[in-house]
């Protein structure tokens, strides 16, 4: 990933995300696609590949989300 790539790891929302400071975050759905950032896995079994892009955001938002608690909203896509 290049640093202009906003979604993953999402470079310039972390940057944003530590100069306010947040005394909570909050995701609210659509943390990740089924063809974004990779496509969707073509695997008899597909919730491995749930796993790796639902692994891949948390990784993106460690550093944060060590320090700050959080609420996490699901939908179709996560």
């Amino acid at each position: 990933y290049t640093p202009a790539n906003f979604f993953m790891p999402f470079e310039q929302l972390r940057a944003t995300m530590r100069r306010a400071q947040p005394d909570l975050l909050v995701f609210n759905g659509d943390q990740f696609y089924e063809g974004f950032p990779a496509a969707e896995d073509q695997n008899e079994d597909p919730r491995l590949d749930y796993l790796w892009r639902w692994s891949t955001f948390l990784l993106s938002f460690r550093d944060e989300l060590a320090r700050v608690p959080a609420v996490f909203l699901v939908d179709d896509h996560d």
